[in-house]
């Protein structure tokens, strides 16, 4: 049956039984996108297989119990089976399992209980915290992460506002012995881009922040997610984290500022997103200027509305300056003025933001000698790529646009968006002043 064919018919049942007889001895079968709905229990005659994929088929609601029969299984692949509610209840059984690939999965109400026995397990994307009291007594708490110390890749747990106990259910997760994981995504909900979509309603269940301090993970990870959506308290143990390379933080409401996240020598992505009450990164205490932010090459700002600039001490001079960033994107921060010189970025984009807030980041935009920089990969350059949209009151670039090297010469592109279109000007095309017209 070909992949083709697949994609305009769904697969009954029958016919699952019917592929599954014939392929008793196969030990690969992807079922990825075939529109299967339903799993029939004839799957355990698949003894020999080892790896499993069904993957993007978004009408299956359950497996059949009969799937833990496959105890040569190594991989089971479910990623955006966006309708299934349950895993097997007795999955445990499955001892060879190695991988549980489960991104997208955004039904799930529980992960069973016992999965916590599968010492096996290398990746395990996805855990999903229970919600309702009619499957607790099925599921598994944050607890039986505890012995699983060989996952790696990718954690996502999902659903931390159904936690009942959070000091005592994320100390038994015992991350911080999970050495080999690469990545961990912390979501009050269900995360990006699934909360964006949901329509859950209210959190009923618990409307008290929740902190994540004994949710503390080793010092190995490389990429950290947090999506608090106005719940999750921001950790202290963040700053810790010196292997990081990729670090977003999306809608801790209440927090205020940061911890030190300046002296992350191999962070080279910083996101924070949707801070309503947020008025400056870091306070600017026990801060080394010498070690801003060594590696750091995109950096995202976006809807920080109070937002004032990076750090609040004023007696801290104000030299900061990030030797590598490339990219930088300011969204919807209208009351951001002072940021750290951004001698080597090449592609700004600022939307949603006063005439006066893009003047004060293109004096940003400043030469600085080669010698400074603690980056020698990355150049100190012009600027190519210059996107902004929605700027109060502005017609054409500033006078600063001069001073800050922006020349017609230097820019690629120009991208100006109002409530009327896009509008594109070639580099060779731009007056001196690179007038922009429709805003």
């Amino acid at each position: 049956m070909s992949p083709d064919w697949s994609k305009k018919h769904d697969i009954k049942e029958v016919e699952c039984e019917r592929i599954f007889s014939k392929l008793g001895r196969v030990r690969v079968l992807n079922l990825r996108g075939w529109g299967i709905k339903r799993v029939p229990h004839s799957i355990d005659k698949l003894k020999h297989i080892r790896l499993l994929s069904l993957s993007d088929n978004k009408g299956i609601e359950i497996l059949p119990d009969s799937i833990i029969k496959l105890q040569n299984l190594q991989a089971l692949f479910l990623i955006n089976c966006e309708g299934l509610k349950r895993l097997p209840k007795h999955i445990k059984k499955l001892v060879n399992l190695q991988t549980l690939e489960l991104h997208g999965c955004v039904s799930l109400t529980h992960m069973p209980r016992g999965i916590g026995e599968l010492t096996s397990l290398e990746n395990l994307s996805a855990f999903m915290v229970a919600k309702d009291n009619c499957v607790t007594k099925h599921s598994g708490r944050l607890g039986e992460l505890r012995d699983l110390n060989n996952l790696r890749d990718v954690l996502r747990i999902m659903n931390l506002r159904y936690v009942k106990n959070p000091a005592s259910e994320f100390k038994a997760a015992n991350l911080k012995e999970k050495q080999h994981l690469q990545a961990l995504t912390l979501s009050w909900k269900l995360g990006d881009p699934y909360d964006n979509n949901s329509d859950s309603g209210p959190d009923v269940e618990n409307d008290e922040e929740m902190s994540l301090e004994e949710l503390r993970p080793h010092l190995n990870l490389k990429w950290l997610l947090v999506f608090g959506c106005g719940r999750l308290m921001f950790p202290s143990w963040i700053s810790s984290l010196t292997n990081l390379v990729e670090l977003r933080i999306d809608n801790c409401k209440k927090c205020q500022h940061f911890p030190p996240l300046d002296q992350f020598p191999s962070l080279k992505s910083l996101a924070i997103e949707n801070f309503t009450d947020l008025e400056y990164i870091e306070s600017g205490i026990n801060c080394d200027n010498a070690l801003f932010f060594p590696s750091l090459e995109r950096l995202w700002l976006l809807n920080c509305p109070n937002l004032k600039g990076w750090r609040r001490d004023a007696s801290t001079p104000q030299l900061l300056q990030f030797h590598c960033l490339d990219y930088l994107d300011i969204r919807s921060c209208s009351n951001l003025t002072a940021m750290p010189l951004i001698p080597s970025v090449q592609k700004l984009v600022l939307k949603n933001a006063s005439k006066k807030s893009l003047e004060d980041i293109l004096k940003m935009k400043i030469s600085v000698s080669q010698s400074t920089s603690s980056c020698s990969s990355i150049s100190h350059s012009q600027l190519k790529i210059l996107n902004i949209e929605n700027i109060e009151d502005l017609e054409v670039l500033p006078e600063v646009a001069d001073k800050s090297h922006i020349t017609p010469t230097s820019l690629y592109s120009v991208l100006s968006t109002n409530n009327k279109g896009v509008f594109c000007f070639a580099a060779s095309n731009l007056p001196r002043a690179a007038c922009l017209l429709g805003l």
